[in-house]
């Protein structure tokens, strides 16, 4: 509701007022002689009068700016078609590491799932190795973006690696092909932080440009501090082979067995960029990151609602006081 709209309706209500006390004073007049009257019930005195007309205008005037703020704070409120949201899954063979249980592969998957069924708007689903892949364009099949969530598997990749910055940029030219007027645009991450190909120039310049798009990276880290082994067998190797024999883990060029950590330092610092929050996987991560892009920008909202109650409750005394006074008089 326009200002406007709200200004017409306190003249209408004051209007109609006057026209009230107008019309009691003619109906008292036809009863009697107005000095009857007066005699016989007395006369209001001026103060009452003026405190009847001024707790009435301080009313309808309190209303009136409680319904002005509780439609500005419906037309804050996100249209939640309006939000696309584009899902970067890691798929290098850290995902394998068992310091998360059963794995960090099977913990992401569980994570998307609910981020998938909890998210409003449309969906993308993106991944990355050693390079980005869009596996979903944005949508609302909700069935089709899991279908393609828990299809992520190092094994399914031709390329080994973790390039975070080819994911990053696939996600956003994802956001590129949505809506381009009236839509909020989020990222949400989930890696161990760690980045084998792709030098951190080329990550930098993709934080930059969601950061200058607009759109906020939200990263969920997966892992621990002290890291887990990867197991060969199911690791991707040169030219995508197995990397090793069953029961084996994944070594490095030393011969050492690779312990793969969560570095959590390069995700905090996506999401610090690009005005995101940072999460460590576990079961309110995906709560906060939820309501993080659902309630983005709703800061002031709590207060338009806290303001407009105000109003409610002033116009409510005032209106109660005006006819308190009126028996009083």
């Amino acid at each position: 509701m326009t200002p406007v709209v709200v200004v017409l309706a306190i003249l209408l209500a004051l209007l109609l007022r006057a026209v009230a006390v107008w019309r009691g004073r003619r109906e008292r007049a036809r009863l009697a002689d107005p000095r009857v009257i007066r005699l016989l019930v007395g006369e209001p005195s001026p103060i009452f009068i003026a405190l009847r007309g001024v707790a009435l205008a301080v009313g309808i005037v309190a209303l009136g700016l409680a319904v002005l703020g509780g439609s500005e704070a419906d037309e804050d409120r996100e249209d939640p078609a309006a939000l696309e949201t584009v899902l970067v899954l890691d798929a290098s063979n850290s995902m394998l590491a068992e310091d998360l249980v059963p794995n960090r592969l099977a913990v992401q998957q569980q994570l998307a799932r609910q981020l998938i069924m909890q998210l409003p708007g449309r969906i993308g689903i993106v991944y990355f190795a050693g390079r980005g892949y869009v596996l979903s364009p944005l949508t609302t099949d909700r069935d089709a973006a899991l279908m393609y969530a828990e299809s992520v598997h190092p094994a399914v990749v031709g390329r080994g690696g973790s390039a975070i910055a080819s994911g990053l940029t696939q996600a956003l030219q994802v956001l590129e092909g949505g809506e381009e007027v009236g839509t909020r645009k989020s990222i949400v991450l989930l890696s161990d932080g760690e980045v084998t190909e792709g030098n951190r120039e080329e990550l930098f310049e993709a934080v930059d440009r969601a950061a200058r798009a607009g759109v906020e990276v939200h990263a969920i880290g997966l892992g621990t501090a002290d890291g887990g082994r990867i197991s060969a067998a199911a690791a991707v190797g040169l030219a995508g082979r197995q990397a090793g024999p069953p029961g084996s883990f994944l070594r490095g060029p030393d011969g050492e067995i690779v312990m793969s950590r969560l570095e959590h330092e390069s995700l905090e610092a996506i999401a610090r960029e690009t005005g995101g929050a940072y999460e460590e996987a576990g079961d309110d991560a995906v709560r906060r990151i939820v309501s993080r892009i659902s309630l983005a920008g709703s800061e002031d909202r709590p207060k338009s609602a806290g303001a407009a109650n105000l109003f409610l409750l002033l116009a409510f005394l005032a209106l109660w006081a005006e006819g308190f006074v009126a028996t009083r008089a």
